[in-house]
C-alpha cells in the first residue's frame, strides 16, 4: 500500500551572519530533527536554504512555493535582530501567517521577545513533538499547549539550572539516520550531549543529558556518512567535562571514532592535565575553554604547553566583571604572550552592557585596557575585506560579475535619508549593499569613546548616528544592510567609518588631482582625481613608461588609488552599463558614477526607465564618437561620462591603445593588493618594482624577447620582481612563488611567446650548456609548469 504524506504546511529558517558579512540561511541539527521527526509521522516540511541571501523577496517566493502557512525560525543570540527584521518583512506581506520561534535562547528569553518582536509562538522546549502538537491542533488552541508560550497567553514552565543527578534521555529523531539528509545544508555538524526536556514526576523543565547509546548511534551515522575529511564535529555541551558518562565517552571516541574529530566545550574550572590527555586522544582537538575564574600565568602556561604537544586548537569564551577585570587583563596578556588563541576566536561576555536600540545581541562593555591584550591591531586586520571593498567603491571600481539584481553600494548625503528615500531606494538595495553616508563637514564625529562586543572578535565603539542610521534602515524594512560613514573636510581629507567597528587610527584618505601628485602623502592614503588635461597628460606618461621599459616613474603609483578607473580597464567594469552603484544627490538625482554629474533620473524613477536612461546616453556618446568604425570598439571602456575637463577626442586618442591601457590598470592593481597583503614587500618603493610580461623583459636579451609571439603562459598568471628577487603570482588562486634566476630566464621566455627552438638555443648560451642538456632544461620547466596549472597546452618542446 502506497505510504500517504501530510503536507504541514510548514517553512523553517535558520539565518546566519558568516565571517565574511555575507547573510545566508543554512540548516542546522535541531531544524533537521524537528523535520525529520515529522517525516517518521508522515508529516512534510519544507527548509529554506541560500547560501548567500539576496533580497528578501526570496524568502517570501519560498513561503509562496511551499504553500505555508506556518514560518518556524531557530533563535540564537547573534541572529536575533536579523531573525527579528524578517519575522517583521514578512507580517507586512501576510499578518495571518503564523510566525514560531524555537530554540534555547528562545526558553531563556520568551517574555522579552514576545513583547519585543512579532513572533506568535515561542516553543520552549522539545520541539520535536510541540511542532507536532502545532500542525495537528486548530490555531485557536495553541496557546494551551503545555510547551509554547504564545503572545495571548503565558506558561508558567519551571526550569532547574542544572542537570538532574544521572537523568539522561534520548533525542526523539537522529537527522544523521535519515535517508534523505544531505550534509550541504549546514554550516556546521553537531550531536547534542543534553536538551531540555519536561519531567512530569517534578512538573518541571530540566536541562537533561542525552544517553550514551543515543550518542553512539548518532556517531554511528555520521562516521558512515561521506564526510569532510578534517571537519570538526561538534559534540554540544554547555561543558563537555561534567557528562556523567565523560570517561566512558572519551574511550568510545578514542577506539570506535578515531576517523573523526571533534570540537567541544570545557569548563576551565574542570580542565586539568588528565582532561586534557583524554580530549587529546579522543580527537577532540577543538576546545572552547569557557573562563569564569581566570587562572595564574604559570598555571596558563603549563595547560599552554601541554594544548601545543597535544595538538588541540583553542577558543576562549571569557566571563568579565567588574571584580575581576584586572584578573582577566592579565590572564589574557599571557594567553597572547604564549600565542595560545588567535584574537578573532575570543569571546568576552561582560556583566555590564552598553544601551543598544535592540534587545539582542547584548552589547558587553569592554575596557579599553583590554585592548592590547586582546591583540586589537590583528582583529583590526580582519576588516580589511570590508575597508578595501569600500575605498574600490570610493574609487570607482567594484565587482564585474554582480548579477545579484541590486546595487552593491548606494551613496547619498546625509541630509537626504528619510523614511521616504529609504522606501524608494527599496528596488536597488540588498541585504549586503553598503549605504555610503555622505557627512557634512559641519557634522560633529560621534565617538564617546566607549567599547563593546557583540560577537567573537568583533570590536565596536558606541557610535550614535549610527544607531540612528539603523534604526532608520529597519523601520524602512531593510535587513543586512552596512552603514558607511564618509567625511571629506575642506582640505579633501576623507574620513570612512563602517558600522560601528573600531578600527585603531581611523581611515583617512585625500583627494589629489593625478597631475598634482608628486605632493600625496607617503602612505599612499591618496585618491587621484583625473579631472584635466594636465591630469590626463601626466596619467597618459606613466602609461607609457612602464608599457615601455616594466617599471614605474614614482611611488604614487604603487600606493595611491585612481578615481574612476572604470574609464581605462574595459567595458565589464562600466557602471552606467551595469548600475552596480548609484550615487544620490542633494535633489535626490540618481548619478551613476562617482566623477560626473549627468543624471538617469530621479530616486522615484523605476529601475527599467534609469536602465532604459543609461543605454539612451551610451548610444548617444558611441554614436558621437563613431565607435563602431573603431578597431579598439570590442576592449575600450567608452566613457560615456567623462569629467567636464577632459576632451573626448584625448580620451578617444589614448583608448586607441587601450590593450595597452588596461595592462598597466590591471598591473597596477595587481601590484597594490600583493603589497598590501603581504608585510614582506613593506617599505617597497617604485624604484625596487620590475614587471615582466607581453611588453617587458629583464632576465632575457633583447633580440631574444623581441623575436616572440602569442604567449605561453596563461593571462592570470603574472611576473615581477622586488629588489632583483623574481616571483610568479597566480591571481586565480592568489598565490605567490618565489623564482631563482634561472627559472626567471626560461618563464620570461615563455610570457614573450618565444620559439621552443629559439628558447633552448638561449639557455645553452645563457647557461654554457649543450643543446641535449638545455632541452632537458627546458622539457623539465614545461613539465613544472604545466603541472601548477600556468602553461598552455600547445607549449611543447
Amino acid at each position: 500500500m502506497e505510504t500517504v504524506y501530510i503536507n504541514s504546511r510548514t517553512l523553517f529558517i535558520n539565518l546566519e551572519i558568516a565571517n565574511s558579512g555575507v547573510l545566508r540561511a543554512m540548516s542546522n541539527y535541531d531544524i533537521e530533527s524537528v523535520i525529520g521527526f515529522l517525516r517518521s509521522k508522515r508529516i512534510i516540511s519544507s527548509r529554506f536554504i541560500r547560501f548567500e541571501l539576496g533580497k528578501e523577496t526570496e524568502i517570501l517566493d519560498a513561503i509562496r512555493n511551499s504553500g505555508a502557512d506556518k514560518v518556524v525560525f531557530f533563535i540564537r543570540e547573534d541572529n536575533y535582530e536579523l531573525s527579528r527584521l524578517v519575522t517583521e518583512f514578512i507580517k507586512e506581506y501576510d499578518d495571518s501567517l503564523a510566525v514560531i520561534w524555537f530554540g534555547q535562547f528562545v526558553f531563556s528569553h520568551h517574555p522579552a521577545i514576545l513583547d519585543d518582536t512579532r513572533c506568535d509562538i515561542c516553543i520552549l522546549f522539545e520541539p520535536e513533538n510541540t511542532m507536532l502538537e502545532l500542525i495537528m491542533k486548530d490555531r485557536g488552541s495553541w496557546r494551551e499547549i503545555r510547551s509554547v508560550s504564545a503572545r495571548t497567553g503565558n506558561t508558567n514552565v519551571y526550569y532547574i539550572d542544572s542537570p538532574v543527578e544521572n537523568w539522561l534521555c534520548d533525542s526523539p529523531y537522529s537527522p544523521y539516520e535519515s535517508s534523505d539528509f544531505l550534509y550541504t545544508r549546514l554550516s556546521e555538524v553537531e550531536i547534542p550531549l543534553e536538551r531540555l526536556s519536561y519531567r512530569a514526576d517534578l512538573d518541571k523543565v530540566a536541562r537533561s543529558f542525552i544517553s550514551p547509546e543515543n550518542v553512539i548511534r548518532e556517531l554511528e551515522a555520521v562516521s558512515r556518512a561521506c564526510w569532510i575529511p578534517g571537519q570538526a564535529i561538534v559534540l554540544r555541551c554547555e561543558n563537555i567535562a561534567s557528562l556523567p558518562y565523560f570517561d566512558e565517552l572519551m574511550d568510545i571516541l578514542g577506539r570506535k571514532f578515531s576517523n573523526l574529530i571533534f570540537k567541544v566545550s570545557v569548563d576551565l574550572g574542570h580542565i586539568s592535565a588528565e582532561t586534557l590527555a583524554r580530549l587529546a586522544d579522543a580527537s577532540c582537538t577543538h576546545v572552547d575553554m569557557i573562563v569564569r575564574r581566570p587562572c595564574g600565568a604559570e598555571t596558563l602556561r603549563l595547560f599552554g604547553n601541554y594544548l601545543q604537544k597535544a595538538g588541540l586548537t583553542l577558543k576562549l569564551t571569557l566571563y568579565l566583571t567588574e571584580e575581576n577585570e584586572k584578573e582577566c587583563i592579565q590572564f589574557l596578556r599571557t594567553v597572547r604572550e604564549e600565542k595560545l588563541v588567535s584574537p578573532e576566536n575570543i569571546r568576552i561576555i561582560s556583566d555590564r552592557t552598553v544601551q543598544s536600540p535592540r534587545l539582542f545581541p547584548r552589547r558587553n562593555l569592554l575596557p579599553r585596557e583590554l585592548l592590547p591584550a586582546v591583540g586589537m591591531d590583528e582583529l583590526a586586520e580582519r576588516h580589511a575585506p570590508l575597508l578595501r571593498n569600500l575605498i574600490m567603491f570610493m574609487e570607482g571600481r567594484d565587482e564585474v560579475n554582480s548579477n545579484k539584481g541590486y546595487a552593491s553600494f548606494v551613496r547619498l548625503p546625509e541630509n537626504t535619508i528619510d523614511h521616504r528615500v529609504l522606501l524608494s531606494l527599496k528596488p536597488y538595495i540588498g541585504p549586503d549593499t553598503a549605504l555610503i553616508i555622505e557627512r557634512s563637514p559641519y557634522s560633529a564625529k560621534e565617538d564617546e569613546g566607549v567599547l563593546f562586543t557583540e560577537r567573537a572578535g568583533v570590536i565596536s565603539r558606541l557610535d550614535r548616528q549610527y544607531d540612528i542610521y539603523r534604526e532608520q534602515l529597519r523601520q524602512a524594512g531593510y535587513i543586512g544592510t552596512n552603514v558607511c560613514q564618509v567625511q571629506k573636510d575642506y582640505e579633501g581629507n576623507i574620513s570612512v567609518r563602517i558600522n560601528d567597528l573600531y578600527l585603531p587610527g581611523e581611515k583617512v584618505s585625500k583627494t589629489i588631482k593625478y597631475g598634482q601628485a608628486y605632493s600625496a602623502p607617503a602612505d599612499g592614503n591618496a585618491i587621484l582625481t583625473v579631472e584635466t588635461p594636465e591630469d590626463f597628460e601626466a596619467l597618459e606618461k606613466n602609461i607609457k613608461y612602464h608599457i615601455a621599459t616594466g617599471k614605474f616613474r614614482n611611488d604614487y603609483e604603487l600606493t595611491c588609488s585612481i578615481k574612476d578607473p572604470c574609464r581605462w580597464t574595459g567595458p565589464e567594469y562600466c557602471r552606467l552599463a551595469r548600475m552596480t552603484s548609484l550615487r544620490i544627490d542633494g535633489e535626490g538625482n540618481v548619478i551613476p558614477c562617482g566623477g560626473c554629474t549627468e543624471s538617469l533620473g530621479n530616486i522615484l524613477s523605476s529601475r527599467i526607465n534609469l536602465r532604459d536612461e543609461a543605454l539612451r546616453i551610451i548610444k548617444r556618446e558611441e554614436k558621437k564618437r563613431n565607435c563602431g568604425n573603431c578597431q579598439m570598439k570590442s576592449c575600450c571602456s567608452k566613457c560615456a561620462l567623462l569629467p567636464d575637463g577632459i576632451d573626448s577626442r584625448l580620451y578617444c586618442d589614448l583608448m586607441k591603445s587601450s590593450e595597452y591601457v588596461r595592462y598597466y590598470f590591471k598591473i597596477l592593481f595587481l601590484m597594490k593588493n600583493i603589497f598590501h597583503d603581504s608585510r614582506h614587500f613593506s617599505g617597497v618603493g617604485h624604484g625596487d618594482v620590475k614587471v615582466s610580461g607581453p611588453y617587458s623583459s629583464h632576465y632575457l636579451p633583447a633580440g631574444i624577447a623581441e623575436a616572440g609571439g602569442e604567449s605561453h603562459i596563461y593571462p592570470f598568471i603574472y611576473m615581477f620582481s622586488v629588489r632583483e628577487q623574481p616571483y610568479l603570482f597566480n591571481s586565480a588562486q592568489n598565490s605567490l612563488v618565489r623564482l631563482n634566476h634561472n627559472a626567471a630566464f626560461i618563464i620570461e621566455a615563455l610570457f614573450r611567446g618565444v620559439g621552443m627552438e629559439l628558447i633552448k638555443s638561449a639557455i645553452s648560451d645563457h647557461f654554457s650548456i649543450p643543446m641535449p642538456d638545455a632541452e632537458g632544461t627546458l622539457r623539465s620547466a614545461l613539465t613544472s609548469l604545466r603541472s601548477m596549472g600556468y602553461l598552455k597546452s600547445h607549449a611543447d618542446v
